[in-house]
């Protein structure tokens, strides 16, 4: 985890710190007591300016399909802490190459909102191009942390700038920040570059809130470059070979390999002189 966070100047000495949490999805994560530290990811500093710390290696206390969320705390009762980012650094390694991870392009960074009635943009743009996804196989979902106020409908979708991206649509009734992804997996992506954005909108009288809005791109069967490399000797020639024509198949004919009419009747003559010589 990397995190950035300053302490106001006149707090010396004060300690400030970060953690990683986790919580189990089946529970709800309302709670307080749902949620518990990620052993190993508590980070801390005495400075009064930001400062970049990172922890140690915590992926073996990591585990597939729990919500992770980040909690700042300081030593003191007055103060205040101020945190500028934080991220879950993820590095892999494979002896035969990777062909499986997933991708994040992140639209909403900071809390925003909407009250109107019908999807607006909300202007945290992020280019989609299709050309950078190529040599595998490519399953896009929309995702927002997103809720409302009492009694209303939070509906959220990613925007290309025309119409919305088929499935992306999401809506929720949470009065709390709650993670919604995509049933389906997105279909009619752009097959051009293009800015892609999220989009907010409210039931009457109210409002709805999205604190992060992403698009998870999960990649499989990606090629293995190491593995491409036995066919690049030919693979150079084609196109070379094709534009000068060059190539020819022999030709071939299998009548030729019969025997001709002069040399059957020859050897026809031996075999009956040997045959009544004896």
């Amino acid at each position: 985890m990397l995190v950035d966070y300053t302490l106001n100047a006149d707090l010396a000495g004060v300690s400030a710190q970060a953690k990683l949490q986790q919580c189990d999805e089946s529970t709800g994560c309302d709670a307080a007591n749902e949620w518990t530290d990620v052993t190993g990811s508590s980070i801390s500093s005495t400075t009064s300016s930001f400062q970049r710390v990172r922890s140690g290696d915590i992926s073996s206390n990591l585990t597939s399909g729990r919500r992770y969320r980040v909690v700042v705390q300081r030593s003191s009762a007055s103060g205040t802490i101020k945190i500028a980012n934080a991220k879950l650094i993820i590095g892999q390694t494979a002896a035969g190459g990777l062909t499986d991870i997933e991708l994040v392009h992140q639209y909403v960074n900071s809390n925003t909102s909407e009250t109107a009635t019908s999807l607006t943009a909300k202007d945290f743009d992020n280019e989609f191009d299709d050309d950078n996804f190529v040599g595998g196989t490519f399953a896009y979902y929309y995702e927002a942390t997103m809720y409302c106020t009492t009694g209303c409908t939070g509906t959220s979708d990613l925007y290309n700038g025309t119409s919305t991206i088929t499935n992306s649509s999401i809506n929720d009734t949470s009065e709390t920040p709650i993670r919604k992804r995509s049933s389906s997996a997105l279909s009619s992506m752009p097959t051009t570059a293009t800015n892609l954005d999220t989009r907010l909108q409210a039931t009457s009288g109210d409002t709805t809130y999205a604190n992060t809005s992403w698009l998870i791109i999960q990649v499989s069967g990606l090629q293995v470059p190491e593995n491409l490399l036995l066919f690049l000797p030919f693979v150079l020639f084609i196109p070379k070979i094709l534009a000068k024509g060059t190539f020819k198949f022999p030709n071939f004919n299998p009548v030729s390999f019969l025997p001709k009419q002069e040399d059957f009747k020859r050897r026809r003559k031996l075999w009956r002189r040997e045959i009544f010589s004896r």
